[in-house]
């Protein structure tokens, strides 16, 4: 449990109220943000007291001799300290004063100090008093400007350092030459887990030398380079890696061009591959043919549970790709394939998957038209499928009927719990018939309609319906300030999906026609 105090009431509570063990008694984290040094001095009487926090989260303090003074009033304590500067607009003196704090500091475990436009002689000055820091875990150094010169700094200095695990350096510039330092820094490192470096300008030759290292590195766990342009030289090196890699078990490569040439040499090392458990590929052009054979390589695959492939313009031949492979693959837990296109055929195929399906707990259909019939081969399914729990078919024109195909699949069906059918051309016969289904499910459970064609009666018979669980939700909205948000959305929509027939489903559900 944590416990959030802005400066307002920080500032309102005087030191002895704090004496009250019973007020913060067994608290984990206890957060404050932008606090004046009579702040702190608070803050370390609570310490004093023995309140039991085993972490204190700081953000946006005024200045570094503030931070500078309140560490040194608690640097024989055994508290750790997560330590915000996102944002502050750091200058070259700040970051020399900060780099000092941290040559003696045994308390900061995480620091951010993303935002601030830190160049490469920045991180310089806080690169050796890092080197010899031993406590410090997390570095957050996004949306700044390291630059290649920056990052052989930094990675010099993180050499020796065993303790940072976690690093973030999301949209700092780095282009090839950096992320060539940090391959060669990656082959040495026997500490790092997470490593993020979306957007930084990496092409082919820089994925290269990454996919290299990562044939050698033993400990990195998570990695997100999503944003860049991973081209052919990167995709082979990425596909050979993952052959042999024992220890990568989250990849993130959305928004990098990725067509089906690409996922051709990725998926020889998938195909292998026993570790990597989340792979996210959202927001690439694979179509139909990408589709096709990153399923065959998941088909008999023992170790992927979670699958994003959203907006990635995979129509019906990918949708009938997509569920052979569900029908052979029982480990896959979590399949995303919101904003495409399969269409009916697509739905249909994937709907009769689930009757043979024994893993998936989670199915994103968001916006893929499967209309009606694609609606009804999920239902059918549902009657004798036991695993899945969630399953979103929202902006899919399935209508009165496609919900009354789903209600009769609720009378059997015990396992789902979350049911998404927002903006669907539902109408007072489906919506009712529905909800009276999903309201026996002794479970806590979620059912949204929103947006969808209820009239006022309708919505008022809807509200009388009451769900045997206490914590179950119905959503069935359909308020002004909703319906214009979605107006709003559905206009995007039409951008993203790149599918006029989209256009045409939002004509016979929107309250608008």
């Amino acid at each position: 449990m944590a416990l959030l105090l802005s400066h307002c009431m920080l500032s309102a509570l005087e030191p002895h109220a704090y004496t009250c063990a019973d007020f913060v008694a067994n608290l984990d984290t206890f957060k404050v943000s932008w606090p004046s040094l009579e702040r702190l001095e608070v803050l370390y009487q609570l310490i004093l007291d023995g309140l039991g926090f085993n972490s204190i989260t700081i953000a946006n303090v005024s200045s570094i001799e503030i931070l500078s003074k309140f560490l040194g009033w608690i640097k024989d304590c055994d508290v750790n300290i997560r330590l915000s500067l996102k944002g502050n607009k750091l200058n070259n003196s700040s970051i020399e004063a900060l780099a000092t704090i941290f040559v003696d500091n045994k308390n900061i475990t995480q620091l951010d100090i993303s935002m601030n436009e830190i160049n490469h002689n920045g991180i310089k000055t806080l690169a050796q008093s890092l080197k010899e820091n031993e406590t410090l875990t997390a570095l957050d150094l996004s949306f700044n400007s390291l630059e290649e010169g920056g990052m052989r700094a930094l990675m010099e200095k993180l050499n020796g350092n065993m303790k940072i695990s976690s690093l973030n350096l999301w949209k700092n510039n780095l282009t090839n030459n950096g992320a060539n330092v940090i391959a060669e820094w990656l082959k040495q490192s026997s500490g790092i887990t997470i490593l993020t470096l979306n957007d930084n300008g990496i092409t082919g030759g820089g994925f290269k030398a990454i996919g290299r290292a990562l044939e050698v590195n033993n400990t990195l766990t998570t990695l997100n380079i999503g944003k860049n342009k991973l081209q052919s030289k990167g995709a082979k090196a990425f596909g050979a890696m993952l052959g042999g890699n024992r220890t990568l078990s989250i990849l993130d490569l959305r928004h990098n061009e990725i067509n089906g040439d690409d996922i051709k040499l990725l998926s020889t090392g998938l195909a292998m591959n026993k570790k990597l458990s989340l792979l996210d590929l959202r927001h690439n052009n694979l179509e139909d043919e990408g589709a096709r054979v990153l399923c065959k390589s998941l088909k008999h695959n023992t170790a992927l549970t979670t699958l994003i492939l959203r907006n990635n313009f995979i129509e019906a031949e990918g949708g009938k790709a997509i569920a052979e492979m569900l029908k052979l693959n029982h480990t896959l837990l979590v399949l995303d394939l919101r904003n495409n296109q399969v269409h009916i055929e697509g739905g249909m195929a994937i709907g009769a998957s689930l009757e043979f399906n024994r893993g998936l707990v989670s199915l994103n259909l968001w916006g893929n038209l499967i209309q009606q019939e694609g609606a009804e081969a999920i239902a059918h399914s549902l009657e004798s499928n036991d695993t899945l729990e969630s399953l979103d078919l929202s902006i899919n024109c399935i209508g009165d009927e496609g919900a009354l195909a789903l209600a009769n699949a609720l009378k059997t069906n015990k396992r789902l719990s979350k049911l998404n059918l927002w903006a669907n051309g539902i109408g007072d016969k489906g919506a009712i018939r529905i909800a009276m289904e999903w309201s026996k499910k002794n479970i806590v459970s979620s059912l949204d309609l929103r947006d969808n064609k209820i009239t006022p009666d309708g919505e008022a018979e809807l509200k009388n319906i009451k769900p045997c669980h206490r914590y179950s939700t119905m959503l069935s909205f359909t308020s002004s300030a909703v319906l214009w948000g979605f107006g709003v959305l559905g206009l995007s929509l039409i951008h993203i999906c790149r599918c006029r027939r989209i256009e045409r489903c939002r004509s016979r559900w929107s309250p608008y026609h």
